[in-house]
C-alpha cells in the first residue's frame, strides 16, 4: 500500500546489473534516467585447472570442490595459483615473492568496495602485529630463549601474579626487560619480559616438554616415569650440555633427541 509517509526500506535497498555491450548499458540508461557508473572493466578469468600439474609438488589437480571424497585417485584438490591444498607453505612463500599488486587475485568487477576488512585500521592493526612480532623473534635470537617467554609486560606482570611496576622493576633489575620503540605501526612504546629470567616456563614450552618426554620414552622402550632430562642432570653436576653428552657418549649411554630436548633412562646414568 502506499502512503506518502517516509518509512525505512523493506526489502532490498541496493542492487546492480553487469552488462556487456554498450548497447545494453545505452537501453538502461534510458529506462533509469542517469548515466551508467564506469568501471575499470573486469579481471581475467582463469581457466579450468582439472589436469594442469601443482607448481611445487607436481600432482595432478582437480578443480576446488566440497566433497574432496569424489575425486579420483592420483588428484589432488586444487587451492590457488596452480598450487594443491598441502602446498600452502610453498604458496605462501610464492605469493611473498611476488610485487604487492600482483598478491592478490580480483575477482569480478575491478571497482573498490568500503567494508571492515579493507579499512585502514585494520590494515594498521596488522601491521603493527606483525613489527612486534618480528622485534620479539629478535629478542629471543639475542637472548637464546624460546619466542613463547618474550611476552608483553601486562601478560608478564598477570602470569607472575605482580603489578605491572613491580614486575617492570624486577625484569629491569636482571636485565629481563625490552622497550620495543616506537614505529610507523606503534603510537606508543611496548614493553616486554623474559619471562624465562623469573623461572617462569610458559604452558606451551610445558606442553611440548611433556610430549617430548613421552616420544623419548616411546624410543628407549621404558615408562615415561623413569626417563630423565640431560639439560637437568648438567645443571645439578655444573657442566654444559655439550660436556655431559660428550661424557654419556664416551661411557656409551643411549640418549635420543627429540625437538632439542636430550633424553635418557635414569638407572643409565653413570657416576660422574
Amino acid at each position: 500500500m502506499l502512503t506518502g509517509e517516509k518509512l525505512p526500506a523493506d526489502g532490498v535497498i541496493m542492487a546492480g546489473v553487469v552488462t556487456r555491450g554498450k548497447s545494453t548499458v545505452h537501453e538502461l540508461e534510458m529506462i533509469a534516467g542517469v548515466a551508467a557508473p564506469d568501471y575499470e572493466g573486469r579481471a581475467q578469468k582463469r581457466g579450468n585447472v582439472t589436469g594442469k600439474l601443482c607448481l611445487n609438488c607436481g600432482r595432478t589437480l582437480h578443480s576446488w570442490t566440497h566433497t574432496p571424497e569424489d575425486i579420483p585417485p592420483g588428484m589432488v584438490m586444487h587451492y590457488s595459483r596452480q598450487f594443491c591444498v598441502d602446498c600452502r607453505t610453498a604458496l605462501r612463500k610464492y605469493l611473498d615473492s611476488l610485487p604487492e599488486e600482483e598478491r592478490r587475485v580480483r575477482r569480478g568487477l575491478m571497482k573498490e568496495i568500503d567494508r571492515k576488512r579493507h579499512h585502514n585500521e585494520r590494515e594498521a592493526r596488522l601491521k603493527r602485529h606483525h613489527y612486534i612480532n618480528r622485534k620479539r623473534k629478535e629478542i629471543a635470537a639475542e637472548m637464546g630463549v624460546p619466542l613463547d617467554y618474550i611476552v608483553p609486560l601486562k601478560d608478564a606482570a598477570k602470569w607472575l601474579g605482580f603489578t605491572q611496576d613491580k614486575t617492570k622493576s624486577r625484569a629491569t633489575k636482571s636485565g629481563a626487560l625490552w622497550r620495543v620503540d616506537r614505529s610507523p605501526y606503534c603510537k606508543r612504546a611496548n614493553f616486554h619480559v623474559n619471562l624465562g629470567a623469573f623461572g617462569y616456563e610458559s604452558p606451551l614450552v610445558q606442553k611440548r616438554e611433556a610430549k617430548s618426554r613421552v616420544k623419548a620414552a616411546e624410543e628407549l622402550c621404558v615408562p615415561v616415569a623413569e626417563v630423565v632430562n640431560v639439560e637437568y642432570l648438567s645443571e645439578m653436576h655444573g657442566l654444559t650440555v655439550s660436556e655431559m653428552l660428550t661424557r654419556l657418549h664416551g661411557r656409551g649411554v643411549e640418549v635420543v633427541n627429540k625437538w632439542g630436548r636430550h633424553w635418557l633412562v635414569e638407572s643409565d646414568v653413570p657416576a660422574l
